[in-house]
């Protein structure tokens, strides 16, 4: 039975993936960072920031600004189209779950591997455009793994709860919305966080903010040649399962009242 669902879940999600590249959309999301948007950014932050020279972490981000943009993005659309995409997602499917019994977090999964499918093409770009600059690589690299691992985790784990609490709120839809706009920009996709703010709020959004950590521990593992916060990876890991562990066992609780919601 579980082989089933899991072939069932597979399935799905390479019937969406190839209904996308025939449409066309998978090219236009991996245009995701708009050229035009770049440069007026890139233009704007050397205006702004003077002589990036000084500091190495400056250097790195005035030459290899794309790159920067590209990681960021990459990782926070992961997030950020996962999440909102699953606050109304039992509602969205009710024609399959009203008739056929899965695990409802198998939407989850579904959606959630359809967007990892595309960050990792975006990520390929990031290589391609590594090589291209030609930006110094270390062993650190090897970080990016756990780093993913973590992203995953806290994203199937903040969507699984929050598609429970989306069936029975209509409203939650926009709520989530308003505030993943707000941890877009708490996030640092487009500047270095502990250049744009004091080290007190610059250590909060570092490490409370788990997308915004993630996103800099990612960059200095490919971009700076740093070693991340590996203490902060781990406990990221760790709080990632405990939150998928408490939305997969909110679903299965309260999966049998979905049907009479939707």
């Amino acid at each position: 039975m579980e082989r089933h669902k899991a072939l069932y879940a597979l399935c799905k999600i390479c019937n969406k993936i190839g209904i996308e590249v025939r449409s066309g959309q998978l090219t236009f999301e991996l245009a995701m960072v708009d050229f035009g948007s770049y440069f007026i950014y890139a233009g704007i932050l050397v205006y702004f920031h003077g002589d990036f020279r000084t500091e190495k972490r400056k250097f790195f981000f005035f030459f290899y600004f794309h790159i920067f943009v590209f990681v960021g993005l990459s990782m926070w659309n992961l997030f950020n189209k996962t999440v909102s995409g699953s606050v109304r997602i039992v509602a969205a499917n009710r024609a399959v779950v009203t008739k056929v019994y899965i695990p409802k977090y198998f939407l989850i999964i579904i959606l959630l591997f359809q967007n990892l499918f595309k960050m990792m093409i975006s990520f390929g770009i990031v290589i391609v455009m590594m090589l291209w600059s030609h930006v110094p690589v270390s062993y650190n690299v090897i970080y990016v793994i756990p780093i993913f691992a973590d992203l995953i985790l806290i994203t199937f784990g903040v969507s699984a709860i929050l598609a429970h609490f989306g069936v029975f709120f209509d409203d939650l839809k926009n709520i989530t919305n308003v505030g993943l706009r707000i941890l877009f920009y708490m996030s640092g996709i487009f500047y270095v966080i502990t250049d744009r703010v004091n080290e007190a709020i610059a250590t909060l959004l570092l490490k409370v903010n788990p997308v915004g950590f993630l996103i800099d521990a990612c960059r200095s593992s490919l971009v700076y040649c740093e070693t991340p916060h590996r203490r902060l990876i781990l406990l990221w890991f760790v709080i990632g399962s405990v939150l998928s562990a408490i939305g997969v066992a909110i679903i299965y609780k309260n999966e049998n009242n979905y049907v009479k919601v939707i």
